[in-house]
């Protein structure tokens, strides 16, 4: 499958990226005043043209993932066009990541520019450096938004 982003729709993807930097973190939130890292990349992904409009993350409890052991998030991104790969991490592709070792995944980023965006709660949206150890440890999967 041909991946769905080139060099043209990754400069959208980076001008869609930098107009939500910054943004304050809100559970469930979706705007400017607030946003969680699902709908963060489904507002980024609807933007560019990757996944359906009407797509919506499904609303699940906060920190369900302490409670419950399904790979909800591995479930709903199998659904999408996208194809988990374990190769190198490409500008567009989704990280998907373990809030805690040993629970199911359930944190969002998008890779850009060697780093992964995602709203971080108490904190908001940032770019963390693909290298940080901090994160590699909780690493769940790589997905790849593709051609349909």
């Amino acid at each position: 499958m041909t991946p769905f982003f080139n060099a043209i729709r990754t400069e959208q993807l980076r001008g869609e990226i930098d107009a939500w930097m910054g943004t304050p973190w809100r559970y469930q939130g979706n705007d400017s005043n607030g946003i969680d890292c699902g709908n963060l990349v489904r507002r980024v992904l609807v933007a560019c043209g990757a996944v359906p409009a009407d797509w919506e993350p499904p609303v699940w409890p906060l920190r369900w993932y302490e409670s419950d052991t399904r790979e909800r998030l591995v479930e709903e991104l199998s659904k999408l066009p996208f194809q988990m790969t374990d190769g190198i991490a490409l500008d567009g592709d989704l990280m998907a990541f373990r809030m805690t070792v040993n629970q199911p995944q359930s944190h969002l980023g998008i890779v850009v520019d060697g780093g992964f965006v995602h709203a971080l709660a108490g904190v908001g949206v940032i770019s963390t450096p693909l290298s940080d150890l901090a994160w590699g440890g909780r690493f769940g999967s790589l997905w790849r938004p593709v051609e349909v």
